[in-house]
């Protein structure tokens, strides 16, 4: 169990780790390249001391701590994504609105010259010079290589924030079985280096084609700030298109391409490692951060983190999970079940009401609620006048027409008229919703019910742990569970799983007639897989309790949603 009391001391030590594998990784692969570059199969202890001596020369080394400045700063801008999340983009408008963005801009710029540094370091190893010393003209081999770290640089933050709406890479994805960290880079290194390769082929095509098209304006800020003369040292088509400067420039991105994509797995491996939260933190360790708090933490990836340490307490730890059930010494009350229970209960129902929200019908509630509106009214006239009449009953002849008695009349307040301000809010928002329902301006500035599913289903994964946690809980309190502590909070419990029911059932209805909704690929699997795993955890409950269903304070509409599953009828 680490010695960590904040949040914020777990996340920092977590990005240290991931940051200083990716520099020694680095490294590595920088010892490997100059091995390569200096093959010599015919003399190979000549090839691996002249790689050796060139290794260890001070050119390399502060080449290297150039490129772990570059990668520092990179991490550090990688890191912050999982801390702030990003501001949700309802419709086409917001995308598009992110783009013309201050800061925006801002990263576009440092993203390209962090990448221009980077290919630049590159290059001083290799002793490729930008401009040639004898003949003071300019390299448009050399050029290109630093024209290329410059495009990829503005590529990558392109691609970043056109994936706003994507689980990537501000979702930080946990792997379905946990393994060393050893064993997972080990896995990733020949995929992610056969992905990098094939990657780069056609952002170097789509470069090459840009860089002929706008090459002459790197011309003009050469010479126009006297770094060299107003030629070439070889002719300019032939630089450009030749087969060496193609296949250079290939290598180089697919170097970049392998350094975002190894800097990316180090992080999920470092950041997704299990973390041992204390129930309660013990006196003499000072005040840890216990599991409690880190299910409220505000950090996302500790607060992930927590639910999946909830879920390995609930599933193979015996002497956390009686802890988790125990009383206080003084009163007798659970206070660790209650303060677990009550958070991830919460962020069920919250994440319910949002899934509800966003596979709502707005127009269908704007209408009922409208009408709803309109009944009531009607009642409070009714109700409300200070006149009753009463009819004379015509099917009994025999009985006399009731009185009403003043005395015990109740004279109602009439019902206010509407504001001049009133009626012309709402023949504004009329005008507004008649407004969007144009073809065009729809396109642009409607809510888009695909992205309000996307981003509700991109937090699903702790709303997964915190269910099945508390199912196994929930089963395994028949044994474990002294006290029945956890018997109060088990229809809560069942209600909110058949909610969560309900609402992916009816996602799962529209998705089968709505192609929008099957339109992201990571959605369908989220959805499944919490929908698979909502019916595990009320069948485990039900085998768990199924003679004791019926002694359990529940509403006869919540006992009639669990019936399939006791009769293991529910699919």
């Amino acid at each position: 169990m680490e010695r960590c009391k904040t949040s914020a001391s777990i996340f920092k030590k977590r990005v240290f780790y991931s940051s200083l594998s990716v520099s020694v990784l680095q490294l590595c692969f920088l010892f490997v390249l100059l091995c390569l570059t200096h093959f010599d199969p015919w003399n190979p202890l000549e090839w691996l001391t002249s790689a050796l001596v060139k290794f260890v020369s001070l050119r390399i080394w502060g080449c290297f701590a150039g490129i772990v400045c570059v990668t520092a700063v990179q991490c550090y801008s990688y890191s912050k994504n999982f801390v702030n999340e990003s501001k949700f983009a309802v419709n086409r408008f917001a995308q598009l609105r992110t783009f013309f963005s201050l800061n925006y801009w801002l990263l576009l710029n440092l993203h390209m010259v962090v990448w221009g540094i980077m290919s630049w370091m590159i290059m001083e190893l290799f002793e490729k010079n930008l401009i040639d010393a004898e003949d003071k003209c300019l390299s448009e081999n050399r050029v290109v290589l630093l024209a290329s770290g410059v495009w990829f640089g503005g590529y990558f933050l392109i691609f970043d924030c056109r994936n706003v709406q994507k689980p990537t890479p501000r979702y930080l994805q946990f792997p379905v079985i946990h393994q060393l960290k050893f064993l997972q880079v080990k896995m990733s290194l020949f995929p992610l280096f056969q992905r990098s390769v094939v990657d780069a082929v056609s952002l170097t095509l789509v470069f090459f084609a840009f860089y002929i098209w706008k090459g002459n304006t790197l011309r003009e800020i050469v010479y126009e700030y006297g770094l060299a003369n107003n030629e070439w040292c070889k002719d300019t088509s032939y630089s450009v298109l030749s087969i060496s400067t193609i296949l250079l420039t290939w290598f180089f991105s697919s170097i970049y391409f392998y350094t975002v994509y190894i800097m990316k797995l180090l992080f999920r491996v470092f950041l997704t490692e299990h973390h041992k939260f204390p129930v309660t933190a013990p006196f003499s360790s000072g005040s840890l951060l216990t599991i409690h708090e880190a299910l409220l933490s505000s950090n996302p990836v500790i607060m992930q983190l927590g639910y999946l340490d909830l879920r390995v307490l609930a599933e193979k730890d015996l002497s956390r999970r009686s802890e988790l059930f125990t009383l206080s010494h003084l009163g007798g009350h659970p206070h660790n079940w209650n303060a677990v229970v009550e958070t991830a209960l919460k962020m069920i129902c919250e994440f319910t009401g949002r899934l509800r929200m966003a596979v709502s019908d707005e127009p269908k509630l704007v209408a009922s609620a409208c009408k709803t509106e309109l009944k009531e009214n009607n009642t409070k006239l009714e109700v409300g006048s200070p006149y009753r009449y009463t009819l004379r009953s015509l099917v009994t002849s025999g009985s006399e027409p009731t009185t009403l008695n003043p005395i015990n009349m109740t004279v109602l307040a009439p019902v206010p008229e509407d504001t001049l301000l009133d009626i012309v809010a709402r023949h504004v928002k009329g005008a507004f919703t008649q407004l969007l329902e144009k073809p065009v301006i729809c396109y642009f500035f409607g809510d888009r019910m695909e992205l309000n599913v996307h981003h509700v289903l991109s937090h699903a994964q702790p709303v997964m742990w915190a269910a099945d946690g508390l199912s196994l809980l929930a089963a395994s309190s028949i044994v474990t569970d002294k006290y029945g502590v956890a018997l109060k909070d088990l229809p809560a419990l069942i209600t909110a799983l058949l909610d969560l029911k309900q609402v992916l059932d009816r996602l799962h209805k529209m998705s089968t007639f709505k192609k929008e909704l099957r339109s992201y690929q990571e959605d369908v699997k989220m959805r499944l897989s919490l929908q698979a795993l909502v019916k595990r955890s009320l069948y485990r409950i039900t085998i768990a309790f199924q003679h004791h269903i019926n002694e359990l304070p529940l509403s006869s509409g919540v006992k009639g949603q669990l019936k399939p599953f006791i009769l293991f009828k529910e699919g």
